[in-house]
């Protein structure tokens, strides 16, 4: 009678080992999602907190790590097409004191997933903008906001902006314009350091907003 239950239990032990394997083997990776651009989602994220002055721009490259442009994210930047796990650029996102990178701040959960994902899927330079630039035209909706959104939002929202400057809707946008502090930043003339680090702006991108600016900076 001990036997058959020792048997029992046995057999019990061993069914719940073979359910657990094969639900180990079914587990997603810990970030799905759909394609990520590079050009809306990852650059911007790198440019913020990573490719600027000191740090990893064309000029500094500390370390030999230059994450100004695309070509040089992945040729200097440690990154392992489809692999972030073994991705250095991925890894130091996730460690802690010295060897944390960016230092300082660790980037958001939402950032770091972003990552992640972009490294997975190839780390490829996909392309989501859907605007032209063109200078004849400085709609704020059109083509104001989205530059802001894709070049400065990320630094100038939520509770903490750089600076103290929020950049994420027309009042705000259109105040900066106001005390000349945008125009400033887009060339970095003046006392404005040159926004966003890295110098990321086409040359059109920057007409267009100084365009908006001497126009009156209208809301459409």
């Amino acid at each position: 009678m001990k036997l058959h239950l020792h048997t029992r239990s046995l057999f019990s032990f061993g069914s719940m080992l073979i359910v657990f394997v094969m639900l180990q083997g079914c587990k997603t990776e810990p970030f799905p999602a759909g394609e990520v651009c590079y050009d809306t989602e990852i650059a911007p994220i790198i440019i913020a907190n990573c490719a600027y002055s000191g740090c990893h721009d064309a000029a500094t490259k500390e370390e030999g790590v230059d994450l100004s442009s695309f070509s040089t994210i992945l040729n200097t930047g440690g990154i392992k097409s489809g692999n972030a796990k073994k991705s250095e650029f991925y890894k130091v996102l996730n460690e802690s004191g010295d060897k944390q990178m960016p230092p300082g701040e660790k980037l958001s959960d939402a950032d770091i997933a972003v990552i992640y994902n972009w490294i997975e899927q190839g780390a490829e330079n996909v392309e989501c903008a859907t605007f032209s630039c063109d200078t004849s035209t400085f709609s704020f909706n059109e083509n104001i906001k989205t530059t802001t959104d894709l070049y400065c939002k990320s630094c100038h929202s939520g509770s903490n902006p750089d600076a103290g400057v929020l950049l994420t809707n027309y009042d705000q946008i259109s105040a900066s314009a106001a005390d000349g502090s945008l125009s400033g930043v887009l060339r970095g003339s003046g006392n404005y350091p040159i926004m966003p680090p890295g110098n990321a702006q086409e040359e059109c991108e920057i007409r267009t907003i100084e365009k908006w600016v001497e126009n009156g900076s209208a809301m459409d």
